[in-house]
């Protein structure tokens, strides 16, 4: 049987396009349904990308407010394709989304096409459905996070070395570099942990001396260098006062790099256990809260790894099938031995670029048992042994995930259990069926199969879809979200009608917070202290700057002060912000506003009282 077989027989071209097609068109369908029910979904993003919708330099520099004193703590390419859709039709929620619906999408169809090349258009529909069907990867479609753009740069970076492996192309290795030097202006040093899969694929694939490979290395290195580093060394050669201060810096945007958003992420420490980070160790992507957003394809993608071998017994291997395996088990394995162990921060929605390989593993997987065990050659009962075990195991971890997601309907681990029961019923008896009804059972094993693995991902996906993800920790599924409270409509009014052309409307302890009023009042906000209220920006000095130009009125005790209105925060205290606020209320006249519970600080005059401030 061909590789490009599927369980009704060999794929024509036209059946072919027409199943692509559909899934990009279903998929690409349920990704954008009701994009406004998302909200600006993480404020923190939202916005950076409304400042860059009202000016370009706070859109180059990926700024948080137009005033440009404080950028997010990721570069900005990302940003900027939200940014370019805004500034076409204007800032709103499903403006800023489109750009990621488009991109997921158009990932999907990268992976197929990059699968195709290497294993037959039945492997690549196979795996391009696991891909748009994984969870992680349906919210992050519809989300404002930067992962999105990268999962889509890697898989093209994929896709550009597949094809200049195949044609000896200096120019795809070019592209190849160059995608994931868009990757590193995407996320940093999270884009290179693919990167060994691409460079093992070259240097295997290529044929000549090693001198020759190395070389083709070095010329999509020198690519990828040029492409992700240009915006870095602007950065660093530009005076402190003609850019914004990168948030989580130190104010050095190489700690930024290597640090912050580098090492510190895989080796911070002791390994700690959190609701968010789950549990550092080989288990932690099999367990909550990563289980339901991208471990469904786990126990499939990790039993490829051994189809290989009975590939080669069933009869002489593909180079390119080969290939195909060496090029998504590696860049698989990395991941998620890389994930999976990280000590630092590590939140479930980063397996987004693990589901592009474990999806391609899948395909892969998927089309070589069904290929071998058709042809009832003397590998045929392993292969087929071999394909009962992956339907069971995948199915009895769905079975076990669904029943750790108390929101999940309960008719899922039914329709589960039901698949693999007649999945393996056919495949005991498939050595029985000849003659015309072999077609039929082959047909009817195809869609157990298919009902047993993809009825969990499906469901716990489309689950999103009735939430509002909202956040720095989007979760697929039927997670219960807590939704921060808009601000008092008495503060929101009060800060619009005294709203006179300053620079900010306000300014707010920490990011997120402040990004939250700054998409309320539809006016730049100026945060204190960044994401973590730790970064030195704006710095007292400023602050008085800003006062006594009348660029800043208020200050505004909202975020971590919004539970301690008297007192500073105490893991606050002695921090840049800290001393920025305690600036604040000895200069300023600090009092409620009438109807809202939050202080509000006037940098422009001093309380007629002598009653002394209260204490920090």
């Amino acid at each position: 049987m061909d590789a490009a077989a599927t369980p009704a027989g060999p794929l024509t071209r036209r059946v072919e396009l027409v199943a692509l097609l559909a899934i990009l068109l279903v998929a690409g369908g349920a990704y954008g349904w009701d994009l406004d029910h998302q909200g600006f979904a993480n404020a923190y993003y939202a916005a950076a990308v409304q400042a860059g919708t009202s000016s370009l330099k706070a859109m180059f520099f990926g700024s948080l407010e137009a005033g440009n004193v404080i950028s997010t703590d990721k570069p900005p390419l990302a940003l900027w394709l939200m940014t370019l859709s805004t500034r076409l039709f204007g800032f709103a929620p499903w403006s800023m989304l489109l750009p990621q619906v488009l991109q997921s999408v158009a990932t999907v169809a990268l992976l197929q096409r990059t699968v195709r090349r290497l294993a037959g258009p039945g492997a690549s529909l196979v795996a391009a459905t696991a891909l748009a069907t994984t969870p992680v990867f349906f919210v992050l479609a519809r989300y404002n996070d930067v992962d999105t753009t990268l999962s889509l740069l890697m898989v093209g970076a994929a896709y550009a070395t597949v094809r200049a492996l195949e044609s000896d192309s200096r120019r795809w290795l070019l592209a190849a570099g160059a995608l994931v030097g868009g990757a590193f202006m995407t996320k940093w040093l999270v884009a290179l942990i693919p990167v060994p899969a691409l460079v093992l694929v070259i240097a295997r694939g290529w044929p000549g001396p090693w001198r020759t490979r190395a070389a083709r290395v070095g010329v999509a290195g020198a690519a990828a260098a040029v492409v992700g580093l240009w915006w870095v060394l602007l950065q660093v050669v530009l005076p402190a006062s003609a850019r914004p201060y990168e948030d989580s810096s130190g104010g050095s945007v190489l700690n930024l790099v290597l640090g912050q958003n580098g090492v510190s992420r895989v080796l911070s420490g002791p390994a700690v256990t959190s609701a968010v980070n789950g549990t550092p160790g080989i288990a932690r992507l099999v367990e909550p809260p990563f289980s339901g957003q991208v471990g469904w394809l786990l126990p499939m993608a990790l039993g490829a790894f051994a189809v290989p071998s009975l590939t080669r017994w069933a009869g002489p291997d593909s180079p390119t099938r080969r290939t195909a395996y060496e090029l998504w088990g590696a860049w698989f394995a990395v991941t998620g031995v890389v994930f999976s162990l990280m000590t630092g921060a590590m939140h479930p929605y980063y397996t987004g670029l693990l589901a592009p390989a474990a999806a391609a593993l899948v395909g892969l997987a998927v089309t070589d048992l069904w290929r071998i065990g058709a042809d009832l050659g003397p590998a045929a009962a392993a292969v087929r042994a071999l394909g009962g075990v992956l339907v069971v195991a995948t199915g009895a971890y769905a079975v076990a995930t669904t029943h750790s997601y108390p929101g999940m309907p309960h008719w899922t681990a039914a329709v589960v259990t039901l698949g693999v029961v007649v999945a393996l019923g056919l495949l005991l008896s498939f050595g029985r069926w000849g003659g015309r009804r072999r077609k039929p059972a082959a047909l009817a094993l195809g869609v157990a199969v298919a009902v047993a693995t993809l009825t969990g991902p499906v469901t716990f996906g489309l689950a999103t879809l009735g939430e509002t993800v909202t956040g720095a920790n989007p979760l697929a599924g039927p997670v219960p979200e807590s939704h921060p409270a808009p601000y008092d409509p008495a503060l929101v009014r009060f800060l619009v009608e005294h709203h006179r052309g300053q620079t900010w409307a306000a300014a707010v302890p920490t990011a997120t917070p402040a990004a939250r009023m700054e998409l309320q009042l539809g006016l730049p906000v100026l945060p204190i202290g960044g994401f973590t209220g730790t970064a030195q920006a704006p710095s007292t000095s400023q602050l008085q700057q800003f006062a006594a130009s009348g660029r800043l009125r208020y200050v505004v005790l909202a975020g971590p002060w919004i539970n301690h209105p008297d007192v500073d925060p105490p893991e606050l205290r002695r921090t840049p912000m800290q001393a920025v606020v305690t600036w604040a209320r000895a200069h300023g006249c600090e009092s409620a506003v009438p109807g809202s519970r939050v202080k509000v600080i006037d940098l422009t005059t001093t309380c007629t009282t002598t009653a002394p401030l209260p204490a920090h």
